[in-house]
């Protein structure tokens, strides 16, 4: 149990800006999807939305709100069939 504490903070510091850094090009994505679709998905009509929403498109079931993105991209009548 000693070596893992020792690893831990060994590897404390880099993991500190693993996660900055992971937050600030997630951030990025954030805003870039609030920016682009914003007006149209209402999944993204948000910031807090926004970020919720591509935080639910890193998991396997990728389930949107009434207008989804095969609407926005005009694909809708592939998603009905």
């Amino acid at each position: 149990m000693a070596r893992l504490i020792k690893v831990l903070g060994a590897a404390s510091e880099d993991s500190i800006a693993f996660l900055i850094c992971l937050l600030v090009v997630d951030f990025g994505f954030v805003l870039t999807f609030y920016l682009t679709y914003g007006s149209y998905v209402e999944d993204f009509s948000t910031l807090t939305m926004s970020f919720y929403s591509s935080y639910r498109l890193t998991l396997p079931t990728r389930i949107f709100g009434r207008k989804s993105m095969e609407t926005v991209a005009g694909c809708d009548q592939y998603a009905q069939s």
